[in-house]
């Protein structure tokens, strides 16, 4: 009889060890898949590709358009229509002669999106 008190309070401990280590639906809990920090905010956009400005990156914040004229976009992105996420730094370089309203960025950490 004392053998199966112990046994039976041995066994409820061991059940209530399990049912506290479950999480309780509801509790949000963040995963990381490896992935490195970025030190910048990453943007989304659409390459557009026009005659006179060549390729840009078109950005909506909200209702408003932006025009990026990456001045080092790898050419595998280079593609009229293609969305990607990406994060850039404002550029020096002079905007293309006929599109004076294209803002110059250097691109970088570059993911197509589908």
């Amino acid at each position: 009889m004392k053998r199966n008190l112990i046994l039976s309070g041995s066994l409820l401990a061991m059940i209530l060890l399990a049912v506290s280590s479950c999480k309780t639906p509801g509790t949000a809990q963040v995963v990381d898949n490896g992935s490195a920090p970025s030190e910048s905010d990453r943007t989304v956009g659409t390459i557009r590709n026009t005659d006179d400005c060549g390729y840009y990156i078109e950005v909506f914040v909200g209702d408003v358009s932006h025009s990026y004229s990456p001045v080092n976009l790898d050419a595998k992105f280079q593609v009229d229509g293609m969305r990607i996420k990406f994060a850039y730094q404002v550029s020096a370089t002079k905007p293309p002669q006929n599109c004076p309203n294209f803002e110059p960025v250097s691109v970088s950490d570059v993911t197509p999106l589908r």
